[in-house]
């Protein structure tokens, strides 16, 4: 088991190839030809349509701004309004977007959906001082506030906009207490198929 503490400087920034927001890579894992997962924090700056993302499954949890309306490919229409709801879909789907009041910003899973499964949960430190590691990979980034949390024989403080990676995460335990109140995590698990 590994466990490596990432912050801003570690992140990579990257523009969209349609020029409609940019994309904060957070974490990657390489897989052969195709990557199989990678988790961003995305910059939605106007409407418009999503890249492709075939053969990959995408969740998207809403992290600033007031939501934006997605309309899938065969007519499905998904609304994604209230902050750290999630949102779940096929990335090789024809998809439009119509932001409801202005950019966004959002937590975005993709995952290579023939080669690997996930699990993304909103948790406050404060009513929550642990859980089960219990995956191959283990995800946790800070949506607001501050978390101490210690895993793999490493303890740090996570501040908002930072990631803990952990590898190898099928036993152990990830220990957590909220810096604050407000304090709230994303917990992405991640295992093979």
């Amino acid at each position: 088991m590994n466990a490596v503490h990432l912050t801003t400087s570690d992140f990579v920034r990257q523009p969209w190839k349609n020029g409609g927001g940019t994309t904060t890579q957070l974490a990657r894992e390489e897989g052969g030809e195709r990557w199989l997962w990678r988790l961003s924090l995305a910059e939605v700056e106007r409407s418009g349509p999503f890249s492709d993302f075939d053969g990959y499954e995408r969740t998207l949890l809403l992290v600033e701004g007031e939501g934006m309306e997605l309309t899938i490919e065969g007519g499905a229409s998904l609304t994604l309004r209230e902050p750290y709801e999630a949102l779940v879909f096929d990335g090789g789907a024809r998809v439009a977007c119509r932001l409801l009041g202005g950019p966004v910003k959002d937590l975005n899973l993709i995952v290579d959906r023939r080669r690997a499964r996930t699990t993304v949960e909103v948790i406050a430190p404060a009513r929550c001082r642990g859980t089960r590691l219990g995956s191959r990979w283990v995800l946790a980034y800070a949506l607001r506030g501050a978390t101490r949390i210690a895993a793999a024989g490493l303890e740090c403080t996570l501040a908002a906009g930072e990631l803990l990676r952990v590898d190898d995460a099928r036993d152990g335990a990830l220990g957590l207490a909220a810096v604050d109140g407000a304090a709230l995590l994303a917990l992405v698990r991640i295992d093979p198929k």
